[in-house]
């Protein structure tokens, strides 16, 4: 099951911070409640994208070659998250908690997401969904993964991704250096 998310707000022009439950950025002239203060991992990983460029990660995919039941698997999480949609939330959230592991790393699992068919063409779009997906089947993510969910303040844009262990895994997403971190999600 998962941790919970942890509230990142940013105060400039008002606080800025990402509902926990429903995932709607939010400005307010009051600050958030519930902030908390974010676990060790959180704040570590918080370290990468303060400084992206001491953040590992290779434009390479780390490919594995699946079963079919494994394929099977992972394209019915994959429709199932597709079906929540990000009005679903906080459901979302709680069904990837749900581990299935396929994957021996987050890499592998970005990989192979990269490949079906509701993760084609412009991935940035999917990016909540693709995170959660990867973090649901892979065994290295609760080992030291943090999802993020930031945005880009002037635009009003949200992104989702993942740093683990010093790394951003998606080989296929560099655009995650230009959103403000507002909520992190960690494995308990």
């Amino acid at each position: 099951m998962w941790g919970w998310a942890y509230s990142l707000p940013y105060h400039g022009d008002g606080w800025w911070y990402i509902s926990r439950f429903t995932g709607s950025l939010l400005h307010s002239t009051h600050p958030p409640p519930f902030i908390g203060r974010p676990i060790a991992s959180v704040i570590q990983a918080l370290e990468y994208c303060n400084d992206p460029y001491q953040c590992e990660w290779s434009p390479n995919p780390d490919t594995k070659k699946l079963s079919i039941a494994e394929m099977q698997c992972l394209t019915r999480a994959d429709d199932v998250l597709f079906k929540l949609g990000n009005s679903n939330f906080l459901l979302s959230i709680l069904y990837a908690g749900l581990k299935e592991p396929i994957f021996d790393t987050t890499k592998q699992a970005f990989s192979a997401i990269a490949n079906l068919p509701n993760h084609q063409g412009e991935v940035l779009d999917k990016c909540f969904q693709r995170t959660l997906l990867a973090a649901k089947t892979s065994r290295s993510f609760s080992r030291g993964g943090v999802i993020f969910i930031g945005a880009d303040l002037s635009s009003h844009e949200m992104h989702a991704w993942i740093i683990e262990n010093g790394q951003q895994p998606d080989h296929e997403d560099r655009s995650w250096i230009n959103y403000r971190p507002l909520l992190a999600i960690v494995k308990s």
